[in-house]
């Protein structure tokens, strides 16, 4: 995929940063389920980390992550904090997939 080039979904176009490692499904995806490339970069920075299914990572916010980013946000967090259930699906330093998780992450 070249800069500039465009995914049709829906209505309207997505652009997508080929500097942020996104698939054309995971900027589907986010669009779909409304997390903003914002939720994205912070899950990036501050999420915690944990292994997923064939090699990739899951990124989600833990305590320790949702006080680094109040720390980070300040008085933005009232904004952010109904996409602080979000994760995303990093596999070969490419974002997979995002979504909002409905059940607690098991630790293994």
């Amino acid at each position: 995929m070249q800069k500039g080039d465009r995914i049709g979904a829906g209505d309207r176009d997505i652009v997508p940063d080929p500097s942020l490692g996104l698939t054309t499904h995971s900027t589907i995806r986010s669009q779909q389920r409304g997390v903003p490339p914002l939720v994205i970069d912070l899950l990036d920075r501050f999420g915690a980390r944990t292994q997923g299914a064939r090699g990739a990572e899951i990124l989600y916010f833990d305590r320790r992550a949702r006080s680094k980013v109040l720390a980070y946000a300040g008085g933005l967090i009232g904004k952010l904090n109904e996409y602080l259930d979000a994760y995303a699906v990093v596999a070969d330093g490419r974002l997979v997939t995002v979504g909002c998780r409905y059940k607690r992450l098991r630790q293994q």
